[in-house]
């Protein structure tokens, strides 16, 4: 098991004032075993990681996490050796993430009085977002593959090919790089460009067209993603003058990143740029978000973020100007909190 990052798990018990925590999100799960599986919990305390499983996982959790695993092939099983392990423990205060359970599981467990519960929303999540030197290479690694399928993806992107065929090269070129997409790729041609999320159609792209495409992997199971802006033939005025202000207004956003920034200071510099150009109204989204284990993750870079950024966080500077019926521009990079500033790991 990766003891290290449990142990980050265990120097926040006494702050939170928890003997215990249960853990059940995938993704949780992964950073603190290091293997991809899931549907199964974890209850970590002072002194013992102990698993609970149903029958199908129960091996394949006990072989590969190296650990005690409790059969359960039921939820009131689960709900009894959950107890009867709390007890025997003698612990008084568990933690539990409300956000990556549902309500009736919640409620169900809550109502054992025998166990204590401690709501702690998405408190592995939180400790995740101070990547270590590990997880920074795996991210970048993953940036380095998708800018480079990127790159030669971009080559076909011309004129009587549909927006399928493009989103369909970039997942074969991942499948023959072992890595997984990192999420639904985006080719956004004409005026689907001017919707942020466009679902990938069988549009065939024109002369003239604006391009935009956003692609992402998993490598080692850690994300990349990253966006770029593309123009075939002639471009209108509108489109250049969009662009240039999306453009600009990420310079100035990655240029004022570094430890002890705020994270809303870096979305208004983003969006002062915009609004200069008049598109305030059309930059329909935050300027960016915590890349790592998922997709989307702490830290959120947006105007009503509280976060100071710190050395070790990974995340996008995406600013976006999205026309209905027109178009659209977003430029994305991933990027991490160095000492003094930032890399750009996607350039």
């Amino acid at each position: 098991m990766q003891f290290e990052n449990i142990e980050k798990v265990l120097k926040k018990f006494d702050e939170y004032k928890i003997d215990a925590f249960i853990v059940n999100n995938s993704s949780d799960l992964f950073y603190l075993t290091g293997e991809n599986i899931s549907d199964y919990w974890l209850v970590i305390t002072e002194k013992d990681q102990v698993a609970f499983s149903n029958r199908m996982l129960f091996a394949q959790v006990r072989e590969n996490l190296g650990l005690k695993v409790v059969l359960c092939d039921n939820f009131n099983k689960l709900l009894k050796e959950l107890t009867d392990f709390l007890i025997s423990k003698k612990i008084r205060n568990t933690g539990i993430d409300s956000c990556s359970i549902s309500t009736d599981l919640f409620q169900k467990i809550k109502k054992n009085s025998k166990i204590k519960l401690k709501m702690l929303p998405e408190f592995i999540k939180k400790i995740r977002e101070i990547k270590t030197e590990k997880e920074i290479e795996l991210i970048r690694k993953s940036c380095e593959i998708a800018v480079k399928v990127l790159s030669i993806v971009k080559k076909d992107i011309s004129p009587g090919v549909t927006e399928n065929y493009i989103a369909n090269k970039i997942y074969s070129l991942f499948c023959k790089m072992n890595v997984r997409p990192a999420f639904d790729i985006i080719v956004a041609s004409g005026p689907n460009s001017g919707y942020p999320h466009h679902v990938t159609s069988d549009r065939i792209i024109k002369k003239n067209d604006i391009v935009l495409v956003d692609i992402g992997c998993k490598f080692n199971g850690y994300c990349s993603d990253l966006t770029r802006t593309f123009f075939l033939g002639k471009i209108k005025k509108l489109h250049k003058k969009i662009f240039d202000s999306v453009k600009n207004a990420q310079k100035s956003a990655i240029r004022e990143i570094r430890p002890e920034a705020r994270a809303s200071m870096i979305d208004s510099l983003a969006r002062k740029i915009i609004k200069k150009s008049g598109f305030e109204k059309y930059f329909i989204h935050r300027t960016g978000h915590g890349v790592g284990i998922d997709i989307h993750e702490f830290p959120v870079i947006s105007k009503e973020a509280s976060t100071i950024l710190k050395k070790g966080m990974v995340f996008t500077v995406e600013p976006g100007v999205y026309i209905p019926e027109f178009g659209g521009v977003r430029i994305e990079d991933t990027v991490l909190v160095t000492e003094t500033g930032c890399e750009i790991l996607t350039s």
